[in-house]
């Protein structure tokens, strides 16, 4: 950690390669969730970060475990989970340059109803952007679930591309057999 609002450690990273061929981090630190550019080999970090608790006004605290995601458009989605009286959610701020953010009114993951596979919760999201046959693109966000059985799972909830609304599966995209700790899900494309 070499910035102060980082606190005493960073991580939870999710990586983008811009237009450019650089690289850039987005990273969780104490207060919220910073970036971090390549520039000649390095990375350097920004010094104050990208999304604090003041930005997204529905949550208890910063927000943290974030997941970058570029549209075709070039538009940039930035989700990340915080805690809601005591249960964790998915937020999602939009960048068109990727230095103004402006956070969603409202989580667009929540916990699901009782008895359900993230009754408790649902964090750690990770997306990307896929196609169709059809050549429709979608907006895949792959999470952590929770659930009141004791049992963690890999949710999964979808968009076109162009639809505000993330749909959320009713079943796991992945459900351990046992002895698997589930954390931080992580999903690629490879074209």
């Amino acid at each position: 950690a070499s910035q102060p609002w980082e606190g005493q450690s960073i991580g939870q990273p999710s990586a983008r390669r811009r237009r450019d061929g650089t690289v850039e981090v987005f990273y969780a630190g104490a207060l919220g969730i910073g970036r971090a550019a390549e520039q000649a080999g390095v990375f350097v970090a920004e010094p104050e970060p990208v999304l604090t608790h003041d930005a997204v006004p529905f949550a208890d605290g910063p927000p943290h475990s974030p997941a970058i995601v570029e549209l075709p458009d070039g538009e940039l989605l930035l989700f990340f989970t915080v805690e809601i009286a005591g249960r964790q959610a998915i937020g999602r701020s939009r960048s068109a340059d990727g230095v103004l953010w402006l956070t969603d009114p409202v989580p667009v993951l929540t916990a699901g109803p009782s008895g359900s596979l993230d009754d408790l919760g649902v964090s750690a999201p990770s997306a990307v952007v896929g196609e169709m046959a059809s050549g429709r693109g979608v907006l895949y966000v792959y999470f952590l679930t929770r659930a009141s059985d004791g049992k963690d799972r890999i949710g999964m909830a979808a968009s076109f591309l162009g639809a505000e609304l993330l749909e959320k599966s009713p079943a796991a995209m992945y459900a351990p057999i046992s002895g698997v700790l589930l954390d931080q899900p992580s999903v690629l494309r490879f074209d």
